[in-house]
């Protein structure tokens, strides 16, 4: 069993190496499976997810169609990078802090390759009171902030 792990820790850390490598060369992978066999998905997929490639069980029978749907989701933007600031009472929630700034109302992500399907999600919470009043902001006559989508 040691063994076991050893062999599929090592193997996360390759396909780990292969997603950041990927990512910043603007290389994005897809992952094709054959229905009915069997492969590591959930460590294969990360490349894909990291990527903004797509994973794709295909069945024997219908691999023409699949591979022609695959190639229609085309690469918009490599290496693409995204800035999003919140209103100093907020700040987001649960983000790798190196992306974060500005006491986490910043947010700077290097998001790979972008395609048409791209969709990205980002959490964000209210500021305590005390941490608002550090910052400057307000409260007592907050009544409101920006939003722009």
């Amino acid at each position: 069993m040691d063994g076991d792990s050893s062999t599929l820790t090592k193997a996360e850390q390759f396909y780990n190496q292969m997603a950041s490598f990927a990512k910043e060369n603007g290389i994005s992978i897809s992952i094709i499976s054959i229905k009915g066999e069997g492969c590591k998905l959930d460590l294969l997929g990360k490349l894909a997810d990291e990527t903004s490639g797509s994973v794709t069980r295909v069945d024997p029978k219908d691999i023409t169609n699949d591979f022609a749907n695959i190639l229609k989701n085309e690469v918009l933007g490599t290496n693409t990078n995204i800035k999003l600031r919140l209103h100093r009472a907020f700040k987001f929630r649960n983000e790798n802090e190196k992306d974060l700034s500005a006491s986490a109302s910043l947010c700077v992500k290097n998001v790979g390759n972008v395609t048409k399907a791209t969709e990205l999600t980002f959490e964000y919470a209210n500021r305590a009171d005390e941490e608002c009043m550090e910052l400057g902001v307000d409260i007592e006559n907050l009544k409101s902030v920006p939003f722009q989508a």
